[in-house]
């Protein structure tokens, strides 16, 4: 069977409709920690459609217009080949997937790798167009939409260790000092020596970035000390 220029057209139209609503779903996590970036949701989605697409069209090839078997064809059933494929690739998505210091990290790798999965399908049953769309989203996406990305519903995620020598309303005063950087403190531990030394442990969300100067400086003015930073986007 060949496809119509229509038909591509019309491939291509599912694909691009499945980002831009995957896209629009991403947006709601504006107010809320994020585990998986806009560009992830679109590539997921566009990689799901590319799926239902082969799924439903690419194995047309094997059987004449009267339905008679192709080249030996006959009790061939190669979707479930690709299904097989997918579940592999699921589980090398799994496998990059870590947590650390309470962040998920590596879901960008496992939704690209998803992607890439869709095109390699794509263009193995012969979907050209298909494989080639999906490949400019794909690098669309890791290129140019991450500034898009981050001015919408960015969240940035910080730990901080913090040493200080009197704990007095010292809580107290961080979470409106974090306030005034629109952020907040989503967990917070703490922990006293016996020399006296209060230690505080701190994860934040903010939608401005807090810079390791900034970090340094906000332990300084409540006369402590900053032990570690680290933070990610």
């Amino acid at each position: 069977m060949s496809y119509t220029i229509t038909m591509w057209l019309r491939f291509i139209t599912r694909i691009i409709a499945a980002g831009i609503l995957g896209g629009l779903s991403s947006m709601e996590r504006k107010d809320h920690e994020r585990k998986l970036t806009m560009q992830g949701y679109i590539m997921i989605a566009c990689a799901s459609a590319v799926f239902m697409i082969i799924s439903k069209y690419s194995f047309a090839d094997l059987t004449d217009a009267g339905g008679n078997f192709l080249f030996g064809t006959k009790g061939v059933d190669p979707s479930r080949v690709a299904a097989s494929v997918i579940g592999g690739v699921g589980f090398a998505c799994a496998g990059v997937v870590s947590r650390r210091e309470g962040v998920i990290d590596g879901l960008m790798t496992a939704a690209t790798l998803w992607a890439v999965c869709s095109i390699g399908l794509s263009a193995g049953a012969g979907m050209w167009p298909v494989a080639v769309s999906m490949t400019v989203i794909v690098i669309v996406m890791r290129l140019f939409v991450a500034p898009l990305a981050n001015r919408i519903g960015s969240s940035h995620i910080i730990t901080l260790t913090i040493l200080m020598t009197d704990d007095t309303d010292f809580e107290e005063r961080l979470h409106y000092m974090i306030g005034l950087k629109n952020g907040r403190i989503t967990d917070i531990g703490m922990e006293r020596d016996e020399q006296g030394w209060c230690k505080f442990s701190l994860r934040i969300v903010s939608s401005d970035k807090i810079t390791y100067e900034a970090a340094r400086d906000l332990a300084q003015a409540e006369g402590g000390r900053l032990l570690s930073y680290n933070s990610w986007s």
